[in-house]
């Protein structure tokens, strides 16, 4: 049986990600997650590695390992109180701080997102789950009075194992 294909465009009017409580934090107190305001990402790009070999006297190229999944890297609003950037800045912290703590095993900064992207009628049209996540940079924040509306933004690169489509 043929599979139906909406040839629509998708015109998002919103991306949500939603990182659940780290572990170690508390400065959220009773929220269970954080939720970010994207104003830009992209889906990162996956690639599966190849060698080139011969089969019945022809070059070909195989298959040869797992999948390489770029950084994954976002542009948010940063809230009236710095409050989710100073969630990120936390989990960045948590796993090395430069003063005694020089780095952690993985399972205990890693958690699973998920990233909602929604149409002009807030109906969700694509959710991407990323597994096993794990910040590695956040951005800057401008602080500056002469820019008249004055919308704090900041971006931030996660790692991740892999992404699942639902």
């Amino acid at each position: 049986m043929p599979v139906s294909t909406d040839m629509g465009r998708l015109t998002s009017s919103s991306f949500q990600l939603s990182i659940p409580l780290l572990p170690g934090q508390t400065s959220l107190g009773a929220i269970a997650e954080l939720r970010l305001n994207i104003f830009g990402t992209i889906i990162p790009s996956l690639t599966l590695e190849a060698i080139e070999g011969r089969w019945q006297s022809n070059k070909m190229l195989f298959q040869s390992g797992g999948i390489t999944f770029e950084p994954w890297e976002i542009s948010f609003v940063v809230d009236s109180q710095l409050k989710n950037w100073r969630v990120l800045f936390e989990w960045i912290t948590l796993i090395n701080n430069n003063i005694d703590i020089p780095g952690k095993v993985p399972n205990d900064y890693m958690v699973d997102c998920s990233l909602k992207v929604s149409d002009n009628y807030n109906t969700v049209m694509v959710a991407l789950k990323f597994r096993n996540v794990w910040i590695q940079s956040l951005g800057q924040i401008s602080l500056n009075q002469r820019e008249g509306d004055l919308i704090l933004e900041s971006t931030a690169t996660l790692y991740y194992d892999y992404i699942e489509v639902e």
